[in-house]
């Protein structure tokens, strides 16, 4: 099945990653991963798939800026990319 014609870029093979972010909010894309976030002040925060989490969540999901961070592991990323952090 062929990508929505709003996902495409302008150049051959080109997806416009911005629309993609919109068309998939974070929050959503986490949810089906069977991660259960609860509000906490802006952000969503839930317990990381990459570690055990024995104590409190440490995931946290930003809407408004439609990135995750785990404040364990310094994984973060959005619907596109996760990126380890330095």
């Amino acid at each position: 099945m062929a990508p929505p014609l709003a996902l495409l870029g302008t150049g051959a093979g080109r997806i416009d990653t911005a629309a993609l972010k919109q068309a998939h909010p974070i929050e959503d894309v986490v949810g089906r991963y069977g991660i259960e976030l609860k509000r906490q002040g802006r952000a969503l925060v839930g317990r990381c798939p990459f570690h055990a989490d024995g104590g409190r969540p440490n995931l946290h999901v930003f809407p408004h800026t439609r990135t995750w961070w785990c404040f364990r592991c310094c994984l973060g990323g959005d619907v596109v990319r996760r990126g380890d952090g330095d």
